[in-house]
């Protein structure tokens, strides 16, 4: 049982909720930076009352209308999801305003793009205390955050950013990383040793593992290792493969 999240190469509507129909449990949108275009995607994937999600009824999500009927709809709303990337200055200032629309899940700090603008827009706040701001925003409507792992120091960081509210990090981001071999990488040589420490801490303490932008042999690795696990539960063994699509 390991959900799929999409991160969709398009924002049209009709295709975000195709997705879902066809067995996606969630979609995870980039460059998130108002809540009018949170509310946009909340309309386009959650069924009223929460969204306008047009209504089929057929697809693989309900079972092929073994599962259709108006309560599936109530099913869908509840079962997948949507998480927004802040990862601008806009999303940053409006993070409150986005955390507070209903129908959004989750919210993904882009600490690359963020701290890319951070520094060449001379923001006031620097990308740790961007990334507190915005953990607290979170916090304070109730919604899940992730970030990325970076670095070893980050390591020492997840117990304490899972108290914050965050419940999934990312691995690597197309490239190799300390952690794992990225998904444009020509070689790949799999979860490192310092990734397989990573992945024993975030199954420790309950945070789902995103292997977003990873290679297949570090996705196969992050998935025996969690499933190594004696202590890790069954919500906590899941790893979140994020199908990419160009």
């Amino acid at each position: 049982d390991i959900d799929i999240m999409i991160r969709p190469s398009t924002l049209e509507n009709t295709k975000l909720f195709r997705y879902l129909e066809d067995g996606a449990s969630g979609l995870l949108i980039p460059h998130v930076s108002t809540a009018k275009k949170a509310e946009y995607l909340v309309n386009s994937i959650k069924f009223p009352p929460i969204g306008d999600r047009g209504f089929d009824g057929s697809g693989l999500d309900s079972y092929f209308q073994i599962k259709g009927g108006y309560e599936y709809t109530e099913y869908a709303n509840n079962e997948t999801f949507l998480v927004v990337q802040i990862e601008t200055i806009g999303g940053l200032e409006a993070a409150n305003e986005i955390a507070s629309t209903e129908g959004v899940d989750c919210i993904f700090i882009g600490t690359g793009d963020l701290g890319l603008r951070i520094n060449k827009f001379s923001h006031e706040l620097k990308l740790k205390e961007s990334i507190n701001k915005i953990a607290q925003a979170a916090k304070d409507h109730n919604k899940a955050w992730g970030r990325p792992v970076s670095n070893k120091d980050d390591i020492k960081l997840i117990e304490k950013v899972h108290q914050q509210g965050c419940r999934f990090m990312q691995l690597t981001y197309n490239n190799q990383s300390l952690l794992a071999t990225g998904c444009y990488e020509k070689k790949d040589s799999g979860v490192t040793n310092f990734g397989r420490e990573a992945i024993k801490e975030m199954n420790r303490v309950g945070i789902v593992i995103d292997m977003s932008h990873s290679a297949e042999q570090s996705t196969l690795d992050a998935i025996e290792i969690s499933r190594s696990e004696e202590h890790t539960s069954e919500l906590q063994s899941l790893v979140n493969l994020v199908c990419r699509l160009l």
